[in-house]
């Protein structure tokens, strides 16, 4: 019971980052490998590295994360760490890998049960398509976004403004 409720203060993160990824670090321990809440937890684990800019270590965090997660059965989890990842990719300005990430984020996003999930995959889809000069399939994915803003809620604000952040950076 003690690492459900780490997670869930971890996922909300009322009292700021340190505190976030003591709660996630502690769920990753107390949660079994199999346990459907385990990759969750690893997973706010890597957004604290993404929102305190140890981008080598979310990358890191999130990338193991990818390779571990089921196709269905974690779907919110790895859709929103491929977006991450193609996020970073894309900073990288390797193209083809965050075409290919924030694909995989996206179809993934489709089986998520989290609508925040599903618009942060359609962001990373948007700033691919920005970059690669798509103005139809960029209009799509924020429309997409869009239809999503009303889910983006303090249930999980680090999630949600990442979303909103990553849309400011769409010019369209």
């Amino acid at each position: 019971a003690a690492a459900g409720v780490a997670l869930l203060r971890g996922l909300m993160c009322p009292a700021g980052m340190e505190q976030m990824r003591a709660d996630a670090a502690f769920a990753v321990e107390s949660e079994a490998p199999w346990s459907p809440w385990h990759l969750t937890a690893v997973v706010a684990v890597g957004f604290t590295h993404v929102l305190t800019g140890d981008d080598v270590r979310a990358e890191e965090v999130l990338a193991d994360l990818v390779r571990e997660a089921r196709p269905v059965e974690d779907a919110t989890t790895s859709s929103a760490a491929m977006a991450q990842l193609a996020l970073y990719a894309l900073e990288r300005g390797d193209l083809r890998d965050a075409e290919a990430l924030s694909r995989k984020a996206h179809e993934r996003a489709g089986s998520a049960m989290l609508a925040a999930a599903s618009a942060f995959a359609l962001v990373a889809r948007a700033r691919v398509a920005q970059r690669r000069g798509d103005s139809r399939k960029l209009a799509e994915y924020v429309a997409g976004v869009q239809l999503h803003r009303p889910k983006l809620t303090a249930a999980i604000p680090w999630l949600s403004a990442l979303t909103l952040l990553q849309l400011t950076r769409i010019h369209i």
